[in-house]
């Protein structure tokens, strides 16, 4: 199964990027919504863990071997269900935590 969010992710100090979040079978895609940028893909063998934190806002963060990459994802009304989704498709370690 498939699903796609907006993400605004952490590019630099004071920056911020806007990325499609496409997540599919043992696979991550952010896809930028400005075509400046490049796509990332974090494939499940890259992926240490992933971190959901409902505050005010919905935040991730993905934890990988060689990087990390965190973000704010927009437009969420059923916060459990990317939680699910993301457990559904990554084998990894998936956190979630409500504020």
């Amino acid at each position: 199964m498939e699903v796609d969010y907006y993400i605004k992710v952490k590019t630099g100090f004071f920056k911020t990027t806007k990325y499609q979040l496409v997540v599919a079978d043992s696979l991550v895609e952010l896809i930028p919504v400005n075509s400046n940028e490049q796509k990332i893909s974090l494939k499940e063998d890259e992926i240490i863990s992933i971190l959901i934190r409902k505050k005010e806002n919905l935040y991730v963060s993905f934890d990988l071997k060689e990087r990390g990459i965190t973000g704010t994802l927009s437009d969420i009304k059923d916060t459990q269900k990317i939680f699910k989704l993301l457990k559904e498709n990554i084998n990894k370690t998936i956190i979630y935590e409500e504020d």
